[in-house]
């Protein structure tokens, strides 16, 4: 017979779980991994200080990962007022080691990231930090007197914990690497400095050495805010005849700077040559070909599959290895369970170029005997839904379309009357709105065949109501559409990620912060490897991006859109001096 399962405490006895330990875990055992696991080194990952994982400890370590609490996992708090996450400096490390790992059954690998979350309401310890691999299957504990000294400051928000494996799991013990993180505030982590020497948690010298590199870092931010250069308008009073203002425009390219979406464009040539789909039958008006393209596209990643095994693909980020085990690039984890694949992805094609199209005919091309669709759309686009069904499709092939808004009888909306149709049309405000209603819950209640985000934009911060309201859906595929730049950085994507449910560890934002997000912005902890270190992080960011994303453009030379050529002009107008100082009282 197994043992009980045991809070493990450090360097001593380890007390079995009683009944209100056992109800806090009682999901961990659900969700703990049975399966045998061979040892792989991490493929982009490393036991050396170059990246660390994951945390989810402590109020600002929650506002900095965005992480829930293990103890309240449908705690979903946070608004559209909520204010930016806090910009952290990395502070140092410390070897230690994950204590009481024979009473649990997560499986981890050298090199892998973990997860430390507080435990604060754990019997036998009120100062308990969990270790659990990135699949949420516990590991063990860190040690008593260790949690002693850390818990005060992860409860406090002063420190933000992150952790890697530096070596293999044995009987009793595992040993972890851990990264601090704290405050930016020069003065402030002068004094948090201070008192993490006191206790020992930290060595002078390496506080010392990190210090001067986020200083560094600072001054180097600043100098690229202050070169800058500011535009501004002339001051004379001037008037100028409507003819002399086309005299002096000139022919503007307001396409020419795509810098903010980099990472999107693949080369023309590869989008060309994407394959195309046959023509929907339920469909009456005439694909183009990149809209047939794309279409087959969306096909593809509504069904992925995972890398063969002797394959050297990447999928979602997941690798095959020796012994037929799967591997996550971000995490490390390592697996020998097929691991699930998100289906749905990020259509972000330029306006103009039919997105709606190509969604409706996706829509009817796959029908509906998997379920309904959900369209989640902002309030001014949600009669254009109904008339593009209208428009594109075939009289006699219409789905029947519900628009879930206004009134207030909807609210009154029973799951079974949302199955009644093929299609439902509500707006964000609707599904904030409601999406912890007690009276309400038809929309949250429908396992949707597909949801689809229409502006999808609107959810890149994950902290506002639309971006919780819209993570809490369930669905078999999910669909963000976005004419305008939805990556304006890595952090925006992370939101995308979670409403698309990516799996692997890259879902909690440690672990994104730590292998993409805090690299990209130049927080690096090996300044000698700062340049390889940001290399995997692009190649990690790019890949994911890539794999889940399409984009076109209206000047890419495949497309043809079979309209006349447009040119757009920029008319440069001078203020007179009272629409000067107007001007300036605005800004």
């Amino acid at each position: 017979m197994p043992p009980h399962k045991r809070v493990a405490s450090s360097g001593g006895e380890n007390q079995p779980v009683g009944k209100a330990a056992r109800h806090h875990h009682g999901h961990d055992a659900a969700l703990a991994s049975s399966q045998p696991s061979a040892v792989h080194r991490p493929l982009l990952s490393s036991t050396s200080p170059r990246y660390a994982p994951a945390s989810s400890v402590g109020s600002l370590s929650q506002q900095a990962s965005g992480a829930m609490s293990r103890e309240d996992p449908d705690d979903l708090g946070g608004d559209a007022d909520t204010p930016e996450t806090p910009s952290l400096e990395f502070y140092g490390t410390m070897d230690n080691k994950i204590v009481g790992v024979r009473y649990y059954d997560g499986i981890v690998t050298p090199g892998e990231s973990i997860l430390c979350c507080r435990e604060p309401s754990n019997a036998y310890d009120r100062n308990a930090v969990r270790v659990d691999n990135i699949m949420g299957s516990q590991v063990g504990h860190l040690p008593r007197n260790l949690v002693e000294k850390l818990a005060p400051y992860l409860d406090r928000g002063e420190i933000v914990l992150d952790g890697v494996l530096n070596g293999h799991k044995g009987p009793f013990d595992c040993p972890i690497r851990l990264y601090f993180y704290g405050t930016n505030q020069p003065q402030a982590r002068l004094r948090l400095e201070a008192r993490l020497k006191a206790d020992k948690l930290l060595k002078a010298t390496e506080l010392k050495s990190t210090r001067r590199e986020a200083e560094m870092q600072r001054a180097i931010t600043r100098d690229l805010a202050s070169s800058t250069p500011a535009l501004g308008l002339g001051t004379s009073e001037y008037t100028q005849s409507q003819p002399g203002i086309l005299e002096d425009s000139e022919i503007a390219d307001f396409r020419a700077d795509p810098s903010a979406l980099d990472v999107l464009n693949m080369d023309e040539a590869t989008l060309s040559a994407m394959p195309q789909a046959e023509q929907p039958d339920a469909i009456k008006s005439n694909l183009l070909l990149h809209q047939l393209q794309g279409l087959a596209w969306m096909e593809a990643k509504e069904k992925p599959q995972l890398p063969t095994p002797g394959s050297s693909d990447v999928v979602q980020l997941w690798k095959r290895v020796a012994g037929g085990n799967f591997q996550n690039l971000a995490s490390g984890h390592v697996t020998n369970r097929r691991p699930r694949l998100l289906s749905g992805g990020i259509l972000t094609d330029e306006m103009g170029l039919g997105k709606t199209l190509q969604i409706i005919s996706l829509i009817m091309k796959d029908g509906f005997e998997n379920g309904p669709t959900l369209i989640v759309a902002p309030t001014g686009v949600l009669s254009n839904w109904e008339q593009q069904f209208a428009e594109h499709v075939h009289a006699d092939r219409v789905p029947r379309v519900l628009r879930c808004h206004g009134s207030p009888k909807y609210h009154q909306l029973k799951k079974s009357d949302i199955l009644q149709y093929n299609v439902i049309i509500t707006s964000y405000g609707v599904l904030a709105s409601q999406f912890k209603s007690a009276n309400w819950t038809a929309l949250f209640g429908v396992n949707w065949h597909r949801v689809v985000l229409d502006e999808g934009h609107v959810v890149r911060n994950p902290n506002t109501k639309n971006a919780q309201a819209v993570c809490k859906l369930q669905a078999d595929s999910r669909w963000i559409l976005s004419g305008t730049p939805f990556v304006n950085n890595a952090t925006d994507f992370w939101s995308a990620l979670l409403f698309l449910r990516i799996t692997g560890g890259i879902q909690e934002k440690s672990i994104f912060n730590t292998r993409i997000a805090r690299p990209l912005e130049g927080i690096v902890k090996d300044k000698n490897n700062t340049v390889k270190i940001r290399g995997e992080a692009q190649a990690l960011f790019q890949a994911l991006v890539q794999d889940l994303c399409l984009r076109r453009k209206k000047d890419m030379a495949f497309i043809n859109l079979r309209m006349s050529e447009k040119t757009e002009y920029v008319h440069r107008v001078r203020f007179t001096k009272l629409e000067q100082l107007r001007y300036e009282k605005m800004l």
